[in-house]
């Protein structure tokens, strides 16, 4: 199945909190068709990290001080061979309909 995965990248220098140090590198990741993308990021331990509306919350409040970004990544590998798939199924479909 595609998927989408978010990670968290963290400006690493002397003024990066230890939330974020820790956070750096963390991805979510959701399939499509079945896991849900909401309007938040949770973290296992410090809870919701980002939000739609905030932005970065690792520190409890908006992101004015945080200097992080989120990365995307969209991994449409498993689409392609679904789709080769069904082409395969269907030409199948057509020869044996084409013989009758």
């Amino acid at each position: 199945m595609p998927s989408i995965s978010i990670t968290w990248v963290a400006k690493l220098d002397e003024r990066t909190c230890p939330i974020c140090r820790a956070l750096h590198g963390y991805t979510w990741r959701f399939q499509t068709g079945k896991d849900v993308l909401g309007d938040s990021l949770v973290h296992p331990q410090f809870g919701v990290v980002w939000t739609v509306a905030q932005g970065s919350k690792a520190h409890g409040h908006t992101n004015i001080n945080c200097r992080c970004h989120l990365d995307f990544t969209l991994d449409l590998s498993d689409l392609a061979a679904k789709i080769q798939e069904l082409h395969d199924q269907i030409q199948e479909t057509y020869q044996v309909t084409t013989k009758l």
